[in-house]
C-alpha cells in the first residue's frame, strides 16, 4: 500500500497495488473526503463502531485507519479520534459533507462521492423546531442529522399527543423540488400515518399542503412530496387527530 496524496484538512488517497494471480497487477485507487462527524455520542451505543489501537507512524493514523477500513467490506466511514481508529457501518448522506453542526464534533473520513450523482439535501444540519418529544424516543434534531442509524423504531423522533409537529428551518427562501419522510420500523410504524407535510414560508399550517403520509409504508420507507417554488419551512403534523407522531428523518432536495 502506497500512499500517493495526504492532504489533512481535505482527503486521502490511497493506491493499492496487488499482485495478479497471471503474473500481472491489480491496482485501484481509494479517496476518503473529510467529514466532521456530529452526534458521537449518540451514535456510540445505539450503532457502536469497531474500535481500533492505531499507534502513531510515520505516515499518521489517518492513513492506517483508511487502510483498515478499505479492507473491512462493512466499513461505510470512519473516525479518528485521537490515535484511535473508529470503523462505523451504518451510512451518512450523500450529503453529509456540506452540513454544518454546532455541536461538538469528530475528525471523519469517508469514500469521496460524485457530487454530480446525487442530488443535494437542504435540509440536512438544519435547526428543528417542535411541540413536543417523547422521553423514550430521539430528539427532534436528528429528522436532519443525515444518519441511517435507526436500529429501533424508538430511534426516530417521536412526539407526545399534544404538540403532536416539527419544524424545520432551512433559514433561507430555497428552489426545493422534492421533500422525503422516512418511515420508522416494527410495531411503532402506525404513527406514520396520517401525517400532514407542508412546505412554505411561514412555518405555519397555513403554509400550502404538499402530501400526507400512507396509511400503508414498510419499514424505513422513504416518501417523497413534491414542492412547486421557492420555500423556507417544511412542517409536519397529525392535523386530523391529537396522535403521536414518529419519523425518523426529513430531507428537502433541490
Amino acid at each position: 500500500m502506497a500512499v500517493k496524496r495526504f492532504d489533512v484538512p481535505r482527503t486521502i488517497v490511497l493506491m493499492q497495488v496487488l499482485t495478479g494471480g497471471l503474473g500481472g497487477a491489480l491496482s485501484f485507487d481509494a479517496t476518503f473526503e473529510r467529514i466532521n462527524l456530529a452526534d458521537v455520542s449518540y451514535y456510540e451505543p445505539k450503532c457502536p463502531p469497531q474500535v481500533l489501537d492505531m499507534p502513531p507512524s510515520r505516515a499518521g493514523s489517518s492513513i492506517s485507519c483508511a487502510m483498515r477500513c478499505l479492507a473491512n467490506t462493512g466499513c461505510s466511514f470512519f473516525s479518528v479520534p485521537g490515535n484511535a481508529c473508529w470503523l462505523w457501518s451504518f451510512p451518512l448522506d450523500a450529503s453529509y459533507n456540506k452540513a454544518v453542526f454546532s455541536v461538538p464534533t469528530v475528525l471523519s473520513y469517508r469514500p469521496r462521492l460524485d457530487p454530480s450523482s446525487f442530488p443535494t439535501d437542504v435540509a440536512i444540519g438544519k435547526p428543528v423546531t417542535w411541540g413536543s418529544n417523547h422521553t423514550i424516543y430521539a430528539q427532534a434534531p436528528m429528522l436532519t442529522r443525515g444518519s441511517w442509524c435507526l436500529p429501533n423504531g424508538t430511534d426516530c423522533y417521536g412526539s407526545l399527543v399534544q404538540g403532536n409537529w416539527a419544524t424545520v428551518d432551512l433559514l433561507q427562501s430555497l428552489p426545493v423540488t422534492r421533500v422525503t419522510l422516512t418511515a420508522p420500523a416494527g410495531s411503532k410504524i402506525d404513527f406514520f400515518y396520517n401525517i400532514v407535510v407542508r412546505a412554505g414560508n411561514t412555518g405555519t399550517k397555513s403554509d400550502p399542503k404538499i402530501g400526507v403520509t400512507p396509511m400503508f409504508a414498510t419499514d424505513n420507507q422513504v416518501i417523497q412530496f413534491k414542492v412547486s417554488g421557492s420555500v423556507r419551512y417544511v412542517r409536519i403534523q397529525n392535523e386530523a387527530e391529537l396522535k403521536s407522531i414518529l419519523v425518523c428523518k426529513l430531507q428537502a432536495f433541490l
